[in-house]
């Protein structure tokens, strides 16, 4: 695509284009769910791969080794190579 990616994923896809503007956003970017039989495979995925996560203070959340726990929901945030903030996460699934 001009100027720009487009991935798929699952039944669903995203653009990534060059920005000025990239990894000034302060706010998770783009979120990706998985079933919660699978997140622990797609954490250790992505650190196999040399992601690390980020930690962060905010109420009501657990953490374990970069995970964090709300409500249920497992969920990891890490930054791409500019610095946007990305997170993998459980989609709620039993």
């Amino acid at each position: 695509m001009a100027g720009g990616v487009f991935y798929t994923s699952g039944p669903t896809g995203f653009l990534v284009y060059p920005s000025s503007y990239a990894g000034t956003n302060k706010a998770t970017a783009l979120s990706f769910q998985v079933p919660e039989d699978r997140f622990d495979a797609e954490v250790a995925a992505l650190r196999a791969a040399g992601v690390r996560f980020e930690a962060f203070e905010a109420q009501g959340l657990t953490w374990d080794d970069g995970v964090a726990t709300f409500d249920g929901t497992r969920s990891a945030w890490f930054l791409d190579p500019d610095g946007n903030i990305l997170n993998v996460e459980t989609d709620g699934a039993a």
